[in-house]
């Protein structure tokens, strides 16, 4: 017996004591009466299915929020508010569970209850974890690691720093991530907590994974799958050996990342994590494309799309009866008031002189006719310029999505036709590169959606450097620094714009499990800039400078940022380059040119891919 698998059989239960456990707590329900203590059996139920049967667990919170509610157990309704939203966040309902989370937070802060609100506080964390907002997700599990230390114990310190590791490493910031994860495996250990302990070795394997060292996070997931092997976790077998098959993926070992891939979509399967078999389907695509098996990666591709559509059908049905729920509750309770309000009135009347009542309602008839037709009237004038003004922001909103703010300014004031010389301005092209066979195996929604969302993370790039977007051509992308308004640094702008875009696409891999690279041409001088025409006018570049650009990209590398000698001048003493040599270009000759490789600091921009999973 090797010493892992001897650890692992000292360490861990026998494979069924998770079953053994829900058996029990089944039986109990057979005969328990409808009190609080079937209340926290049904949530010990949940509890316990989540990782093999997040449905099920579902009906179990469910089941316990409608008898706390009818028992007015007031602390059980909200563990049953935070048992389902934990049920949801598993499935991918993102909406529900945040909605649930946030009503299980309202009522404990009513109960004064503390552990009830950092309880609440770590799953709305986590339901901003697991969708990236990672910001979002630190600001409230440190709210909640702050009550904790105070209110809580070990167990579940441990849990709130294991997820804010996940956060600092989908930042990123791996030695932070590391340093939170080494706190909560230790404390883990000293509680033996085995499932604690599977997921975090899990998580350290994923670090592993990003850094680029594959032999160490193999081993990780290898150790993991085993703890969860033994406690007939399901979900996190499938977690842990999707990660692996990422790692054969990285390492172009494509038929052991397919069958790697399908082992842990049966896991998801059988565990009814949708939003597992959801990225499976993905990575399986990708895999199989890789292998040059075009069909089965289609037929992946269809079967997530699909999926996807459940998932956000269901997700809007059940939001919806949850709106509709809470909609019915709060009408009942406005017609009581109604009611009572009626009351009252009835009485006053009652106690009223006829003809004082008569004299009144005269008074206010005509009071009234007078001041609703004043008011129709200057409501309709409010209500027109309303929309004058709604529509002339919408105007001014869509022409500076097409034009530079001063462009836009000029088009308003009455010019139509005009051009302007820059004399030093930086401009590059950005083409992605293995976009046209991707675009063969996907459906054409699919990829309209992928080259979307592809632009609008670059758009958001060009907005923090300040630079503009000229326009796209297909799935190339025109960029210039230093116009409309000029500036002394465009060249280094455009060098930071560059290189952050192409780590963004590298970010947009791991995300979608993609495998598109960037490649950027780049050239500096003198452009003309302007409007011409009358009709679907917009802003434009021409010039040799465009032309030049224009070659350097096409000429360029997938995934380097080819640049001329103009460039390299402007930019040698700030950022590093790698000298490519003398290349003919046409219509140029031949040319000498660089490739920028890091900013300032020489900080390279990240080379790994692969998707984040995490538990």
């Amino acid at each position: 017996m090797t010493a892992l698998a001897l650890w692992c059989a000292l360490l861990l239960p026998p494979l069924r004591a998770q079953e053994r456990t829900v058996d029990s707590l089944r039986a109990v329900l057979v005969s328990a009466p409808e009190d609080s203590m079937r209340v926290k059996t049904l949530l010990a139920l949940a509890s316990q299915l989540n990782f093999r049967n997040a449905l099920s667990a579902m009906r179990y919170a469910e089941q316990s929020l409608e008898l706390a509610r009818r028992l007015r157990y007031e602390r059980g309704i909200a563990l049953s508010q935070n048992a389902f939203g934990v049920a949801a966040r598993i499935q991918g309902l993102y909406a529900v569970a945040a909605s649930y989370h946030f009503d299980a937070l309202k009522k404990s802060e009513s109960l004064a209850d503390t552990q009830g609100i950092a309880r609440a506080l770590h799953n709305i964390g986590r339901v901003y974890e697991v969708q990236r907002e990672n910001d979002k997700a630190l600001e409230y599990l440190r709210k909640a690691l702050d009550l904790w230390r105070w209110h809580g114990g070990a167990s579940e310190i441990a849990e709130t720093k294991h997820y804010m590791g996940n956060c600092f490493g989908n930042k990123r910031l791996f030695d932070s991530a590391m340093i939170y994860y080494s706190t909560a495996l230790s404390l883990r250990r000293t509680l033996n907590e085995r499932r604690g302990i599977a997921t975090l070795t899990n998580n350290i394997g994923w670090i592993l994974r990003l850094q680029g060292r594959y032999d160490s996070a193999l081993v990780m997931f290898r150790t993991a799958f085993a703890l969860y092997d033994s406690l007939a976790d399901l979900r996190g077998k499938a977690l842990t050996l999707d990660n692996t098959g990422i790692v054969y993926f990285n390492q172009k070992n494509y038929a052991a990342s397919v069958k790697t891939l399908t082992q842990a979509l049966n896991f998801a399967e059988r565990a009814g994590d949708r939003r597992e078999i959801n990225d499976l389907y993905a990575a399986l695509a990708n895999s199989h494309e890789a292998s040059n098996d075009f069909r089965e990666a289609n037929t992946y591709r269809r079967l997530r799309d699909a999926l996807k559509d459940s998932l956000f059908n269901e997700r809007s049905a059940k939001l919806v009866a949850e709106l509709n729920s809470r909609y019915e509750s709060e009408k009942r309770e406005q017609e009581l008031l109604m009611l009572q309000k009626d009351a009252d009135k009835n009485e006053l009347l009652r106690n009223a002189s006829i003809a004082v009542t008569t004299l009144a309602l005269g008074f206010l008839v005509y009071f009234a006719v007078s001041f609703r037709q004043s008011r129709r009237l200057n409501s309709a004038l409010r209500q027109k310029q309303t929309e004058l003004e709604a529509e002339k922001v919408n105007a001014d909103a869509l022409l500076l999505n097409i034009m530079p703010a001063s462009i836009a300014e000029r088009l308003k004031a009455g010019e139509l036709n005009f051009a302007q010389r820059y004399t030093n301005a930086t401009v590059f092209f950005a083409d992605i590169a293995n976009f046209t066979p991707l675009a063969a195996s996907m459906l054409p929604e699919e990829l309209v959606q992928i080259l979307s969302e592809v632009f609008i993370m670059f758009d958001t790039v060009l907005e923090k450097h300040g630079l503009e977007k000229i326009k796209t051509i297909g799935d190339c992308y025109m960029v210039a620094s230093g116009l409309p308004q000029k500036r002394d640094d465009h060249a280094h702008a455009a060098a930071r714009a560059a290189l952050e875009m192409v780590a963004e696409l590298v970010r947009f891999n791991e995300m979608y499990r993609t495998n598109l690279e960037l490649r950027v041409g780049m050239h500096t001088g003198a452009v003309v800039a302007g409007v011409i025409g009358k009709k679907k006018f917009a802003f434009d570049l021409w010039g040799d400078t465009v032309n030049i650009a224009s070659r350097m990209e096409s000429h360029g590398e997938a995934g380097k940022i080819h640049c001329t000698e103009e460039i390299y001048q402007l930019l040698r003493n700030d950022c590093v380059f790698e000298e490519r040599g003398m290349i003919e270009l046409k219509g140029r000759g031949m040319m000498n040119t660089y490739f920028l490789v890091a900013k300032p600091g020489g900080v390279l921009p990240p080379a790994e891919y692969g998707y984040n999973f995490t538990i």
